[in-house]
C-alpha cells in the first residue's frame, strides 16, 4: 500500500486488510462439521429482526447474530485442545431523516495447548519426531471484543461516514 494511502495511514506499508459484515441476513444457517483430530465446529447466524424487505414497513432495520465455536486437537503427539469461541450480533437501521444507523458487537475467545518450536538437533539424533513437543506445557489464552457505531448520511451526490469504535 505504501505511506501514500492515507486510508490506512502510513504503517501500512506492508500491506492492509479491510473486512465487511453484511447488515441484513437473508435467511438462518445452522451448520455442524467434524473432521481428522478430534476438529469439531458448530456455526449459526441467527436472524433475529428484518423488515428491511418488507414493503409496508415504516422502519428498515435488521439485527442478527452469528455464533461459532471451534475445537481441534491438530496432527501433534501433544494435544493441542484448542478452543475458540466467536459471536457477532449486528443492527441496522434507517433513522426517521432517512441517515443510517449501525451496531455492532463482537467478542472472541481462545484457549490451546502448543508443541512450540522444537530444534532440529533433536528430530535428527531422534530423541522426538517432527510432531513432538519438548514441552508440552506451552499454550495459552487470547480473546478480544469490539463495539463499533457506524452513521452514515447520504446527500444526493455524496455519503458521510461517521465511525466510533472500541476494543479490548
Amino acid at each position: 500500500k505504501g505511506p501514500h494511502t492515507t486510508k490506512y495511514g502510513d504503517l501500512a506499508t506492508a500491506g492492509s486488510g479491510e473486512f465487511r459484515t453484511i447488515n441484513t441476513l437473508e435467511k438462518n444457517l445452522i451448520k455442524l462439521e467434524i473432521g481428522q483430530f478430534d476438529a469439531k465446529r458448530a456455526l449459526g447466524i441467527f436472524n433475529l429482526l428484518n423488515n428491511s424487505n418488507h414493503l409496508f414497513s415504516k422502519k428498515k432495520e435488521a439485527l442478527y447474530t452469528a455464533i461459532e465455536y471451534q475445537f481441534t486437537n491438530s496432527y501433534f503427539e501433544q494435544k493441542q485442545n484448542l478452543n475458540r469461541f466467536n459471536i457477532l450480533t449486528k443492527y441496522s437501521g434507517q433513522l426517521n431523516n432517512g441517515d443510517r444507523l449501525i451496531l455492532s458487537l463482537s467478542t472472541f475467545r481462545s484457549r490451546w495447548d502448543a508443541s512450540g518450536q522444537i530444534p532440529n538437533r533433536k528430530v535428527k539424533d531422534g530423541s522426538i519426531t517432527p510432531f513432538g513437543s519438548i514441552d508440552p506445557s506451552e499454550g495459552g489464552q487470547t480473546g478480544r471484543s469490539n463495539f463499533n457505531i457506524i452513521h452514515e448520511k447520504n446527500g444526493r451526490k455524496w455519503t458521510l461516514k461517521n465511525q466510533m469504535y472500541l476494543s479490548r
